[in-house]
């Protein structure tokens, strides 16, 4: 529902005689008044294999090294920068090719912080894990 402005009536017409003019009217608004207007919302789409994070790689490399634990961990602060970076923009959505649960130990095991992250309800409003939807067994 819009705020109701204040209305203040203006003479129109050439008439010197202000009792003789026609009273319209007019719109006085201020930014209390104006009715909000809509800002576009930008959204940010990233993927998460092998862009934001190298599932390849870590299929390939299970179980790391101390070397690339260390590396991973730096990695792992370097996405949750990145993606809280991103949802100060708008939306985050992160589109994942693996289910849900493959993300959740992948994260789970080598990135603590996304796993935290994407656990998190402050955090879910705005930064969204999208995961391939997995295989419906039978009953």
């Amino acid at each position: 529902m819009f705020a109701s402005a204040p209305v203040a009536m203006t003479q129109f017409g050439n008439n010197k005689n202000p009792s003789r003019g026609i009273l319209r009217p007019t719109l006085q608004m201020n930014s209390m008044s104006s009715p909000a207007t809509p800002r576009p919302t930008n959204a940010i789409v990233l993927s998460w294999d092998d862009f934001l994070c190298p599932v390849e790689w870590l299929q390939r490399n299970i179980p790391p090294t101390s070397t690339t634990h260390s590396c991973l961990l730096q990695l792992d602060q370097c996405i949750v920068q990145l993606l809280l970076h991103a949802s100060t923009i708008g939306p985050v959505f992160v589109l994942c090719e693996s289910g849900a649960s493959f993300i959740e130990g992948l994260c789970t095991a080598y990135l603590p912080g996304c796993a935290q992250l994407f656990s998190s309800p402050q955090h879910q409003a705005r930064i969204q894990l999208i995961c391939a939807a997995t295989t419906l067994t039978s009953a």
